[in-house]
């Protein structure tokens, strides 16, 4: 069962999610740009604000003003510093840009 949206709020539960904007999904495999909660055994956001939770959590790319966390066994920031591009149990991004 795939779960696709493109509104600007979502609540998915399934075994695919995907969502361009934000909410939660709930679900096995979860992709998105995303602004909100995935929880699921494989998150994978191409720009992440919010929170990540499961097995494998992976992003590619967060703006400077987003911040995020992920709690998983493997945590993948592909924009990180090199030594920070993989880590186990909690990776993060915090915004380096205060108001």
């Amino acid at each position: 069962m795939r779960n696709e949206s493109t509104s600007s709020r979502t609540f998915q539960i399934g075994a695919h999610n995907e969502s361009v904007y934000s909410g939660v999904q709930l679900g096995l495999v979860n992709t998105s740009d995303f602004y909100g909660v995935q929880l699921g055994v494989y998150n994978y956001a191409m720009d992440l604000e919010g929170l990540q939770v499961g097995p494998v959590c992976a992003t590619v790319y967060s703006r400077h003003d987003d911040s995020y966390l992920q709690l998983g066994l493997l945590t993948i920031r592909k924009d990180a510093p090199f030594y920070m591009r993989v880590s186990p149990l909690v990776g993060w991004h915090i915004n380096k840009r205060r108001k």
